[in-house]
């Protein structure tokens, strides 16, 4: 059981986008991720999933999810709303690539150190 400020909503994708990874447990998985989807603020959800999750598998599960949810809603999206996930997704996608090129650098240095 972990510690954190996790929402329960998240957790409980991340537990079923994992176990779409596992054979055993990949039907139960998908029938869990396809109930979360269908909440009604399961949108928003998603970009937070995409913005918060440390979790490889529930990221990508919630990245194919937001675009198919995107691609069916976007013209019945208010202006302030495709903005804001316009926005949000940006920042998203920034985040990503400033962590990754921090921990590029942080391992360049070390090889830099070692060598």
């Amino acid at each position: 059981e972990r510690m954190s400020s996790i929402p329960e909503w998240m957790e409980r994708f991340e537990s079923a986008s994992l176990d779409v990874c596992v054979g055993s447990t990949r039907e139960l998985g998908e029938a869990r991720l396809l109930e979360l989807r269908g909440e009604a603020d399961a949108l928003w959800r998603l970009v937070e999933v995409l913005g918060r999750s440390n979790v490889g598998p529930a990221r990508f599960q919630a990245a194919v999810a937001l675009r198919d949810m995107v691609l069916e809603r976007w013209e019945t999206l208010a202006l302030s709303s495709r903005v804001m996930l316009r926005n949000v997704l940006m920042e998203c996608a920034l985040a990503r690539r400033r962590k990754q090129y921090r921990h590029r650098r942080h391992r360049q240095r070390r090889r830099e150190g070692d060598g």
